[in-house]
């Protein structure tokens, strides 16, 4: 079977979420470095009939998304 027009499809949905999550990384003012808004991609995967958008961003994404938790410092070398 060829699935040409549903990859095109989750192609434009893979660059729709990069430039949400890159716009609201800006909106947040949470851009700092641009080291994060600049990891932000995507790919599409499929195998098995089974399709997938992944996004891909540098690992600290969750702290920048939900902070850290009280009591603990932040990593001193990655401020250095």
């Amino acid at each position: 079977m060829d699935f040409k027009n549903t990859i095109s499809v989750l192609n434009d949905f893979g660059k729709f979420l990069v430039e949400e999550y890159k716009d609201k990384l800006i909106l947040n003012g949470v851009n700092a470095s641009d080291t994060l808004y600049n990891s932000v991609t995507y790919m599409v995967k499929n195998g098995n009939n089974i399709f997938e958008v992944q996004l891909s961003l540098e690992d600290y994404w969750k702290y920048v998304e939900n902070g850290r938790k009280p009591g603990k410092w932040p990593p001193i070398t990655a401020i250095a």
